[in-house]
């Protein structure tokens, strides 16, 4: 028996995405995204065959423009720098309409079957009755050649080839010869361009030239005019270097500035030295003293002398006449130590005053070339004022006449930058419609088309597909699967068997054993009190409700069980009409208290002994009435007590109260519900109104499509038939 299964497992299998749903799905939808698809296809080619075929045709530009020109000077265009906002402008003006103008006119393209203008070209009526100035109109041709420049700059595509300076020029024509003349006319407009756009510069640049050289000369002209005054009105004779009296004053000045520094280092020595002298300090530590040679070869014989002394006192003592000797030798080296400090002191006190006294000497001669010139220091700063502008305008005189000159040169011949590297060939196929690119597209449409639509499918699909998606939204057991049963299955030795004939006559059967299954359920609902009085219900007609509860009661009964079968469908009795009783009593007419109960039940020896009562032979006009009589109560009871099973076969619970009425009296419910087709909110309301007695044993999955149950993923069908398929026959 299916148990019911715990929440934590189903909601983990159903948060876990399961890569086998995919593939069943597919798998269940294959043909309708494939008839969509084709259809998509099929409309592609369609639309494929009736668009005109478009070619492509590309030539390739490598934009370069000189650094220097021929002559070996700045190019016109040298100062161009090919960065990204260059390139671009580049790409702008070869899809310019003044360029693209150029190529109509070369072209003819007014004329052209493809690119041609018809605002440009009367009618036939119009051509014949026009007169020959109408015909012979400016603005018509201007119109027809603006027309013709639209047309084709809407055929022209300029693009950068990556992150080079490489462009590339693709035109689109009908014709592939045509595309290909068109792009190498575009490439060629586009050099001769650049080539005139270099000559006019080169031309304006040139006279800017000359114009600005003129009056540079006259400024260069005036500026050594006041510098040649200046000296005339001075004296000032001029030599490579300046004047004659500038050149005296500055060497004067080079060795006053060495005198100077000269004396102010005499003098720091030796006032360094009268200090230590007069505050009786070390003379030792002056500089001159330290570094002269006489002082340290005194200082090595009085360290020799000390040594001896020394000796002489170990041996002999203080008062031996050598000891004596020693220090009256010692103190004659000390005295011209002293002697030869004061003699460095007295010269460097000498030095200071020769280097002053030089000093002086050159302020005097400063002091007397100056009174002589009587060029005073503005004088002088005029004058350099006055050299360096004439100067300047000499320098700057010079570059404009040689960049006059090459520019002068230049405009009869300029390096060509840009050049065509690849021209544009007549392409082998059409550029568009790209079939293949389009044919992809469309396939992708019509497999997304298709999925979308089987997804949308498979939203609306309203019924069950499986035992596990009952057990799993309805938390109530699925007691067994029932496959649906084509003629194949019901044929027995040359004849057609109703299902639940089939039960006796192949009791080995898948069908058999899915009943077996369903039986076993219901006992199994409540162990310790095995249900007797079982009603089998469905939510809404034609969901083999009636088959089930046969096919149960003949199963039973092939058992060993005492059954009764009661069609307690009072409104379309069609287990009644299945064994032919609609003429015979049954229960409306022992209700009604017409006959004995006795004359309603009839046995069915070759069904196994199982007990039928029709629903009679009486119509009654309010069923729910007469089911919920205390004579159908207590008629209810005695079943219990004289059979092992009761089947009451009920209406469907959906559009009436009867199979409501019923479940009160009885002690399990089964709810049949059909495969994939009876919608799940029709079977949730069944067991709301069911549910109060807590009486539903279990559901019955019937006519199951085993085909394509088994392609629902984690909700696939293997229920009890396909496992008996391999061990019954």
């Amino acid at each position: 028996m299916h148990g019911r299964i715990p929440m934590q497992v189903v909601g983990a299998a159903t948060d876990r995405l399961d890569i086998r749903e995919v593939y069943d799905f597919f798998l269940r939808r294959w043909r309708f995204i494939a008839g969509t698809t084709g259809i998509v296809l099929l409309l592609a080619l369609v639309v494929i065959s009736s668009i005109p075929a478009r070619y492509t045709a590309a030539a390739q530009i490598l934009l370069d423009p000189p650094e220097r020109s021929a002559l070996g000077g700045q190019s016109a265009l040298s100062d161009i720098a090919l960065d990204t906002a260059m390139v671009d402008s580049q790409v702008a003006l070869i899809k310019s309409h003044s360029l693209l103008r150029r190529v109509v006119e070369k072209e003819t393209l007014i004329d052209d079957p493809e690119f041609g203008s018809s605002a440009g070209k009367p009618g036939f009526f119009a051509s014949l009755f026009s007169s020959a100035d109408e015909k012979a109109d400016p603005s018509r041709d201007r119109m027809a050649q603006v027309a013709s420049t639209g047309k084709l700059a809407n055929a022209v595509d300029v693009a950068r080839q990556g992150r080079t300076y490489i462009l590339k020029i693709a035109v689109t024509s009908k014709s592939p010869k045509r595309a290909a003349d068109l792009a190498n006319a575009v490439a060629d407009a586009y050099i001769v361009d650049q080539l005139e756009a270099s000559y006019e510069a080169a031309k304006r640049s040139s006279a800017w030239l000359n114009e600005r050289l003129q009056t540079i000369r006259e400024q260069l002209r005036k500026s050594e005019r006041a510098v040649e005054t200046f000296r005339t009105e001075h004296h000032l004779v001029a030599t490579n270097t300046g004047t004659i009296n500038e050149q005296q004053l500055s060497e004067i000045n080079a060795k006053l500035v060495s005198a100077r520094a000269e004396a102010a280092e005499s003098r720091a020595k030796w006032e360094q030295a009268n200090r230590l002298l007069e505050g009786g300090g070390k003379l030792d530590s002056v500089p001159d003293v330290v570094k002269s040679p006489v002082i340290a070869s005194l200082r090595q014989q009085e360290a020799e002398v000390s040594a001896r002394e020394a000796d002489l006192v170990t041996k002999y003592g203080d008062r031996h006449p050598l000891v004596v000797n020693v220090r009256a030798e010692q103190a004659a080296i000390r005295n011209q130590i002293d002697a030869e400090v004061h003699r460095i002191i007295d010269n460097l006190k000498n030095n200071y005053e020769v280097a002053r006294s030089r000093e002086q000497s050159l302020q005097q001669s400063l002091r007397e070339l100056t009174g002589e010139t009587g060029l005073d220091n503005a004088s002088s700063i005029r004058l350099r004022e006055l050299e360096r502008e004439a100067a300047a305008n000499k320098t700057l005189y010079e570059q404009f006449l040689s960049r006059a000159k090459v520019t002068e040169e230049e405009k009869s011949y300029q390096a060509q930058g840009s050049r065509i590297i690849s021209a544009a060939t007549p392409p082998g196929g059409p550029s568009y419609p790209n079939k293949r690119l389009f044919l992809a597209v469309a396939m992708l449409l019509g497999v997304g088309l298709g999925a979308g639509g089987a997804f949308l499918l498979e939203l609306f699909n309203p019924g069950f597909t499986s035992p596990r998606q009952l057990e799993e939204q309805l938390h109530l057991p699925v007691l067994s699967s029932i496959a649906f049963l084509d003629d194949t299955d019901l044929e027995w030795q040359g004849r057609n068997l109703t299902p639940q004939q089939l039960c006796l006559a192949k009791p080995f059967s898948r069908f058999s054993e899915s009943i077996r299954y369903l039986r076993t359920g219901i006992e199994m609902a409540d162990i310790d009190n095995p249900p007797k009085l079982v009603m089998v219900t469905s939510a809404m007609p034609g969901e083999g409700k009636t088959t089930i509860a046969t096919a149960l009661a003949f199963s039973a009964a092939a058992g060993g069980s005492r059954v009764l079968l009661v069609d307690c469908d009072l409104r379309r009795p069609s287990l009644t009409k299945s064994f032919s009783l609609e003429k015979t009593p049954g229960l409306v007419d022992y209700l009604m208290q017409q006959v004995e109960l006795q004359r309603v039940v009839h046995k069915y020896r070759d069904a196994g002994g199982v007990c039928v009562i029709g629903s009679g032979a009486t119509k009654t006009s309010n069923p729910p009435d007469l089911l919920n009589s205390v004579r159908m109560k207590e008629t209810i009871a005695s079943f219990a007590e004289f059979y092992d099973l009761v089947i009451f076969d009920t209406p469907p619970v959906g559009p009436v109260i009867d199979s409501v009425i019923v479940s009160r009296m009885v002690d399990k419910v089964v709810l049949v519900t059909r495969w994939g087709s009876t919608p799940r909110d029709m079977v949730g309301e069944a067991l709301k109104k069911l549910a109060k007695e807590k009486k539903i044993a279990g559901l019955a999955l019937n006519m199951i499509d085993e085909s394509q149950a088994a392609r629902y993923g984690r909700h696939a069908y293997y229920g009890t038939s396909y496992y008996q398929k391999y061990y019954t026959q």
